[in-house]
């Protein structure tokens, strides 16, 4: 009895050990996998810019081959030459040294067209802006800066390098795939290469060297495609798609990640995802505490992501949104913070200076007028007064900050 008593132990001990061994190959493995499939993420972004590098040298070669001369060809010949806008007396001056930029004192928030509700019979443009204003927060200061080629409001923005952005949107008679960049040394406009699809009220973020165009749509179709620019190669290449469609949606970066939050896919979304480059796909994240579209988002104080305003039809106290809620990525929660002075649609929000500024918008019929910066500590929104001169009595504008040099 002992003797088979011993066996059986000594047999439990043999199967305990199997169980042991089994479990960590098989974690092992689920990291194994975990890895390889980041690793095919990578490896599929790398193929993806491989072949619009060989496009973009092959067209340049063509180019090349096709010149009476054949002097100067490279591959930025793959894109049509760029045409400058005159600057402005408050553009960006670029210095006497090789038109590196000016110093600027703290960061600047530029404000980008949009609609100022000036009917079409008091205004060429029916109230369609292709105007630029600049606020600098360490100084309080405002400057107009050089007038977009085009009158655009619902389209997107972002900065890379010296660079300002601006891409897609429409006016009360077309939707635009167009992309037009600011130098930010010389304040001149010039043409980019354009999106592969016209696409409005989308969301945009710039992380790295990339800048990224997700959602948005045109008319009554609702887009869950994304596209990234590439200054390496001067062109736009598809990315990773959303997990929901998402038109009059918004987008910022925050720790390394690209955020998407809310938007309509013919009911207005709660939902929000981000994506990490690394990993090549989009991933849900909590949802919001309210459903929200036509909204601002941006990062923010504390390390948060912020959402501000929107608009939800069926929202139970005003469908215009002066609700305002962060996300915690470390606690994965979204959290309520302190309404805004007025309900915003359509406005802008930008982190500058260390501080959350929200801008323009509308609520009803009635544009904002009013100018509201975020106090963290005591959870309070501020109204920022404006110059006589500076009207910011603007919606469906885009908003962008350049940092301080």
């Amino acid at each position: 009895m002992d003797s088979e008593l011993r066996v059986a132990a000594a047999l439990q001990g043999h199967l305990s050990r199997l169980d042991d061994t089994l479990m960590r190959v098989q974690k092992e493995r689920g990291q194994a996998m975990i890895e390889a499939q980041k690793l095919a993420a990578q490896l599929a972004q790398a193929q993806q810019e491989s072949a619009a590098m060989r496009k973009a040298l092959q067209l340049s070669m063509r180019s090349a081959g096709a010149s009476a001369d054949g002097a100067g060809a490279s591959a930025a010949a793959a894109v049509p030459a760029p045409r400058a806008a005159a600057a402005s007396p408050g553009a960006p001056a670029a210095s006497a040294a090789g038109g590196a930029p000016q110093k600027r004192a703290g960061d600047e928030i530029y404000l980008l067209g949009g609609n100022n509700n000036t009917s079409e019979a008091a205004a060429p443009d029916g109230g369609w802006l292709r105007s630029l204003l600049i606020y600098t927060p360490a100084t309080g200061s405002w400057r107009s800066g050089p007038d977009m080629p085009l009158c655009r409001g619902y389209g997107s923005s972002g900065v890379l390098g010296r660079h300002l952005y601006v891409m897609g949107g429409g006016n009360s008679h077309e939707w635009l795939a167009d992309c037009r960049r600011l130098d930010l040394a010389s304040g001149k406009w010039e043409q980019a290469p354009s999106m592969s699809v016209l696409r409005g009220c989308a969301g945009a973020a710039a992380l790295g060297a990339r800048l990224y165009v997700a959602g948005g749509g045109v008319a009554d179709s609702q887009f869950d495609t994304v596209e990234m620019f590439n200054p390496e190669i001067n062109a736009w290449m598809p990315g990773p798609k959303l997990r929901a469609k998402r038109f009059s949606t918004a987008a910022s970066a925050l720790d390394g990640c690209v955020y998407v939050t809310g938007g309509y896919d013919g009911s207005y979304l709660q939902s929000a995802e981000r994506l990490d480059p690394r990993e090549g796909k989009w991933q849900l994240i909590p949802d919001m505490r309210e459903k929200r579209g036509a909204h601002a988002c941006s990062a923010g104080p504390g390390g948060l992501l912020y959402v501000v305003g929107g608009y939800d039809v069926n929202h139970p106290n005003n469908a215009f949104m002066a609700t305002v809620e962060a996300f915690e990525p470390r606690m994965g929660r979204w959290v309520a913070k302190r309404g805004m002075g007025q309900g915003r649609a359509y406005s802008a929000a930008a982190y500058a200076d260390g501080a959350l500024w929200v801008v323009g918008g509308m609520q009803g019929d009635n544009y904002n007028e009013t100018f509201e910066r975020y106090d963290p500590e005591a959870d309070h929104w501020v109204s920022v007064a404006l110059p006589p001169h500076i009207s910011t009595n603007r919606a469906f504008l885009t908003a962008d900050v350049v940092p301080a040099l």
